[in-house]
């Protein structure tokens, strides 16, 4: 048996502890491994990122079908496409289709259209936490946009159903009371219970722990049915019809043909195997109670000393990983998905331990002060004592985590103008309350602890208010995860995002002002001032050109002349931006008094309806924040051991070496997002640099040194080497334009196979060549 027989003498007093804590640790180990190796889902809230047709597009070609993709992968079976003409007549030709290659699209084919205006209403589940996003814009075919038909079209509300966070904030306080006081009960009440407290001390330990277990098993109940409401409430929302919870086969549907099901199918599981577990703790201690008598009392365990009791907060570490795979961090971008996994799963671990020591608390607080027994209240004071160090190092990491969190979902300031950032701000301020309340009692304990006679009421009340604000910060946390993230939300009303994109730059005393108006999906204007130092019309500007490139994708766009409409300023009415997105905004000046000028901007193109996905933090920063979170840990687990020095006589080079390590590792990550780069994706994807005068300047020097020699000054491939090649060498203002930034890279920088273009990686950095790419756009284009 583990841990529940009488220690040998000379053993020591944290053999039963360290012995449960190994047995614990790894058992949660492998059920998370197994599970992170399963296929992970990917959305919280799928919005539109791209359709063709596109919204508000003019055809005149009719359109096979409608095919429309999203930021993250949808559940195929509670997803649809329908389109609608000016009538409100349905115009597809068949059910909605969805390809395994292509999970985050869907298409619905088309019948024969009039010319007209038409209707594109979408509907999709997620495939994380079920949350339902609905949507619909229009597009025109054969004639100019006209009239939407009078179709009542749902926006995406702010909340699918009221009962949503009310179900999740009961699943949150069941789970958090059984583990964290199961965990707080083994690792700190089973080593007070053998400690000097003698065997009235022990006594009084089995009351609490007997009193705290019949708890246990009533919140992992509350879990149990909070699920199956949970269940309940999502068949509604998947069909989108109240009576779908009535009909067994709808129900069976949503658990067996979608990723949320498969998820709660396994937190079903383990909450109720939980409970079988602790079930199984409790009949162990009361079979021991049975065959001791009441001298040898001590050779009793407590449930959380069985291997039952071990095994019953094992699943419940699984159910909190679990809830972290299904959680807003679990639906951020795949390049930081699992720095935001890791995040929410240490949050979610100290929030528990926090919450579930403070229902233990008020438990042994309640059993102490209802009896007049001095030995009760001092084993209560010492229990409540060991509880301090575990709560500063909960809090210190509840505190670091959650701003980690933030960073995953919220990312800029200007986010925190949602309705996800003002429920945010409720819990800083719940949070900050119940630090100070903590603060309060912990100084209570501390007095009572060196007084004959301990107030029972102040005690017991206070603790009972910390309980009752931290269920209070449950629900409000419970209200942030069925609320659409701020990043989402502010990236869909282009909240943080400029209305225009303006930019200013003076270049061999020329000042060169851009403004594309409304720098946001559909067709937009580009105008171009060009004055001299004393603010007069610029006069040496020959032709201007711009171009409107898409950052996210290689479409190979080409520069466009703006016309001239006097006094230094250039038009371009009609650029169309077709998706939203990062965009890289050129414009190049040919002048006749000096070399051309070229400026660059890079800007977000945002729209009501697509979703650009455009705010969030880069990987390297989600890398960087999770690594300082790991050596905040490291340090505050340091910290608080000194604490707990006055209550237990610790292994220091044991606590000392797992401070070490886990600092030793965050500085690790820290230094690898900013180095080594392992885990991050490949930087190389698209041109880094921007087409500014710099970066020009910095390619002709390339070029001048490296290939005019072939190609010639003006690059027409009649360089004095040139002249003698087979095939000679490519006239660049025609190549160049036919390709895109990374295909010119790989030619420079690998050459190009059956031609006398031989790879110049070993003679130019990358760096180098990405300058001469943008040299060479300009004389190409």
């Amino acid at each position: 048996m583990i841990g529940w027989r009488k220690s040998e003498p000379g053993s020591h007093p944290l053999v039963v502890r360290l012995t449960s804590a190994r047995v614990i640790s790894a058992l949660v180990i492998i059920a998370c491994l197994f599970v992170i190796a399963l296929p992970q889902p990917a959305s919280a809230h799928a919005n539109l990122l791209k359709a063709s047709p596109s919204p508000s597009e003019e055809l005149d070609t009719q359109p096979e079908r409608v095919i429309i993709w999203f930021t993250e992968p949808i559940e195929t079976a509670f997803s649809s496409i329908k389109v609608l003409d000016s009538s409100g007549a349905a115009m597809t030709a068949g059910e909605t289709e969805f390809d395994p290659t292509e999970p985050a699209a869907m298409w619905v084919p088309l019948t024969p259209l009039d010319a007209g205006t038409y209707t594109v209403v979408w509907r999709n589940v997620s495939s994380v936490d079920g949350h339902t996003v609905t949507g619909s814009y229009l597009f025109a075919f054969g004639e100019p946009l006209g009239a939407a038909p009078d179709i009542e079209v749902e926006d995406q509300p702010v909340l699918r159903s009221p009962l949503t966070p009310i179900v999740r904030w009961f699943i949150y306080i069941g789970i958090a009371v059984f583990v964290g006081g199961l965990f707080f009960e083994m690792v700190i009440v089973n080593r007070i219970a053998r400690s000097e407290s003698g065997l009235d001390g022990f006594r009084f330990a089995q009351r609490v722990s007997a009193r705290f277990t019949t708890i246990a098993f009533i919140a992992i109940f509350i879990v149990v049915v909070a699920q199956l409401a949970q269940l309940l409430l999502q068949t509604a929302i998947a069909f989108d019809d109240g009576s779908a919870i009535f009909n067994p086969a709808r129900i069976a549907d949503v658990v067996a043909q979608s990723d949320w099901g498969r998820f709660w199918s396994w937190r079903f599981t383990a909450a109720v195997i939980a409970a079988i577990a602790l079930f199984a703790a409790r009949n162990t201690v009361r079979l021991a109670n049975r065959s001791h008598a009441s001298d040898d009392i001590e050779d009793v365990p407590l449930p959380t000393e069985t291997p039952f009791g071990i095994g019953a907060i094992a699943l419940g570490g699984v159910y909190l990983l679990l809830i972290a795979l299904t959680s807003h961090n679990a639906a951020t971008p795949s390049d930081i998905r699992y720095f935001a996994i890791a995040t929410d799963l240490i949050h979610v671990i100290t929030a528990t331990i926090w919450v579930g020591g403070i229902a233990y608390i008020a438990t042994a607080s309640v059993a102490a002060f209802r009896t007049d027994d001095s030995t009760s209240r001092t084993v209560f004071l010492q229990i409540a004592a060991g509880f301090a160090p575990l709560a500063i190092f909960a809090t210190t990491t509840l505190v670091a985590s959650g701003i980690v969190s933030s960073l995953m979902q919220v990312t800029i300031p200007e986010a925190l103008d949602s309705p996800y950032g003002r429920v945010l701000g409720i819990k800083i301020l719940l949070i900050v309350v119940l630090i100070g309340l903590a603060m309060r009692n912990n100084r209570t304990v501390a007095k009572a602890s060196q007084t004959d006679a301990p107030n029972p009421r102040s005690l017991t009340r206070y603790v009972t208010i910390e309980l009752a604000i931290a269920f209070a910060v449950l629900f409000v946390t419970a209200g942030l995860a069925s609320l659409e993230p701020a990043r989402q939300y502010a990236d869909r009303h282009g909240i943080g995002v400029e209305d225009s994109v303006s930019h200013t730059e003076t270049i061999n005393g020329a000042t060169i002002d851009m403004q594309l108006n409304p720098g946001e999906t559909g067709v937009n204007t580009l105008s171009v001032n060009i004055s001299d130092a004393d603010g007069n019309p610029f006069a040496h500007a020959d032709e201007v050109r711009a171009r409107v490139k898409y950052l996210d994708d290689e479409f190979g766009e080409l520069f466009v002349p703006l016309e001239q409409s006097g006094n230094g300023e250039w038009r371009l009415d009609d650029i169309t931006i077709s998706i939203g997105g990062a965009y890289q905004l050129d414009v190049t000046v040919v002048r006749s008094d000096s070399f051309d000028s070229h400026v660059s901007t890079r800007f977000p193109a945002t729209s009501p309806t697509i979703a650009s996905d455009l705010i969030r933090p880069s990987a390297q920063t989600a890398m960087t924040a999770l690594g300082i979170l790991i050596t905040v840990i490291g340090v505050a687990y340091l910290l608080t051991t000194g604490i707990a020095l006055r209550l237990i006589r610790p292994n220091l080079k044991s606590i000392h070496s797992i401070a070490a390590i886990v600092a030793v590792v965050g500085i690790a990550i820290i230094v690898n997002a900013h180095t080594i780069r392992a885990g991050l994706p490949a930087q190389d994807a698209g041109n880094p640099f921007p087409l500014t005068q710099e970066s020009i300047e910095n390619g002709r020097a390339t070029y001048t040194t490296s290939c005019a020699t072939c190609h010639g000054d003006t690059g027409r491939g009649d360089g004095p080497a040139g002249l003698a090649l087979n095939p000679p060498p490519a006239d660049l203002a025609i190549h160049v334009p036919l390709h895109t930034d990374t295909e010119l890279y790989t030619f420079i920088s690998e050459g190009i196979p059956g031609t006398p273009m031989l790879p110049q990686s070993e003679n130019l950095t990358p760096e180098q060549i990405w300058h001469l790419v943008n040299y060479l756009r300009g004389m190409g284009e």
